[in-house]
């Protein structure tokens, strides 16, 4: 099974992705997701927590989906914000691998209002970087334990001036840089998230994020000095991009035939880098 746990500043258990990781390297195995016990890390948003709580008083129906529609097409930055509220249902936990029942029901009301250009042109040049930072987590709650969705999310990328996966990779990279601030290190952490959601789920956005520079994008996080919790996201996307999968032989996305894209030679690139491995290990040994 796949092995998944919680990061918390401190402990060793971020380390699995780490390992995962390095597994890949090596070899290819067949994982599939466990349930994350929670632990006692929470979020701070960085909102006035008043304000959502009375503005999600009538969390429910169409009307208030319509509200919060209207939100991000007039205010993005307080939109944006709302939404990952109204996506979280009082799930507070930094990280969580399964969603509630009423979580649930939240990504099928937003869905059920065709608002995923709106939020994936949130991605885009034009947005502050605390706005993109919400979007990528939005995108994260959207896809978590919904295949489908995932998929939606994911074949967006491909329309002409709409923004998805690419951008999500780009912000991880960014992250990487020696001079990234707090708000970038930020994105970057809900960008890789998001990343792993979408790719672990779908095997044409894995075909995609790989095509965007996926694998060079984690390792560059692994290494440079990101937050723990950006490092342990890229390890887990990075498992995912390193291994093998069916990829499209005449580079088409809606071809149905498909072969088996052997990594093993992106593996071997990945092993030889000197830096990444022993910088995973680290984690694993920390």
């Amino acid at each position: 099974f796949f092995f998944f746990v919680i990061f918390a500043m401190g402990s060793t258990r971020h380390r699995a992705g780490a390992a995962l990781a390095i597994l890949f390297l090596l070899a290819v195995g067949t994982f599939a997701p466990a349930e994350c016990k929670g632990d006692d890390h929470f979020e701070k948003e960085e909102v006035d927590q008043e304000d959502l709580e009375n503005w999600g008083k009538d969390g429910t129906g169409s009307n208030f989906v319509q509200k919060l529609i209207t939100d991000l097409e007039n205010n993005a930055e307080l939109g944006s914000k709302r939404l990952v509220h109204f996506l979280k249902s009082g799930d507070d936990r930094l990280i969580k691998m399964r969603v509630s029942q009423e979580a649930r029901g939240k990504q099928r009301q937003f869905l059920e209002a065709n608002s995923i250009p709106l939020l994936l042109k949130m991605l885009g040049p034009h947005s502050p970087i605390h706005v993109k930072s919400k979007a990528a987590e939005a995108v994260k709650l959207l896809s978590l334990q919904n295949p489908a969705v995932g998929q939606q999310l994911g074949l967006h990328s491909w329309i002409p001036g709409m923004y998805g996966i690419k951008e999500l990779v780009q912000m991880a990279s960014d992250a990487s840089l020696p001079g990234a601030d707090k708000q970038t290190m930020v994105a970057g952490e809900h960008a890789l998230e998001a990343v792993w959601a979408l790719v672990s789920t779908s095997v044409d956005n894995l075909e995609l994020a790989k095509g965007e520079g996926g694998i060079a994008a984690a390792a560059s996080v692994i290494k440079s000095r990101a937050s723990p919790r950006a490092k342990m996201w890229a390890a887990e996307c990075l498992k995912h991009l390193l291994r093998d999968y069916y990829a499209t032989p005449d580079g088409s996305y809606a071809s149905q035939a498909r072969r088996i894209m052997d990594n093993g030679r992106v593996r071997l690139l990945a092993a030889k880098d000197t830096q990444l491995v022993e910088t995973l290990r680290g984690m694993v040994e920390l």
